[in-house]
């Protein structure tokens, strides 16, 4: 799957789990929604294996945003590698849990 990532700083080896706003790396579905995030903005293929899928409705239930190390740790010893928020059908945002998941980047 191809996603985008924006940043405002150049990633030179690979994508960080830990960032300043808790864990996971951060995908939105278009160029244009990445770039609300940083002027940088890479091309991304995943390739998830186990991903947890949350629906709208349920978006505050497993605190997508701002990933705790404790709700991290869950997710991981619960064996997923990625989730995904899905918003009417359609991939809203995704994030990666796991840095292999992530499988080549492209800065565009």
């Amino acid at each position: 799957m191809k996603l985008y990532h924006a940043t405002t700083r150049t990633i030179r080896n690979q994508f960080r789990i830990k960032g300043i706003c808790g864990f996971g790396v951060y995908f939105a579905k278009t160029k244009r929604d990445a770039k609300t995030f940083g002027d940088l903005v890479y091309m991304v293929e995943l390739k998830p294996k186990n991903t947890l899928t949350i629906h709208d409705n349920e978006i505050k239930k497993y605190n997508f945003f701002n990933i705790t190390q404790q709700s991290f740790d869950e997710y991981r010893s619960n064996g997923f590698d990625s989730i995904c928020w899905m918003k009417n059908g359609k991939i809203k945002e995704f994030i990666a849990l796991d840095v292999d998941v992530i499988i080549s980047k492209e800065l565009i």
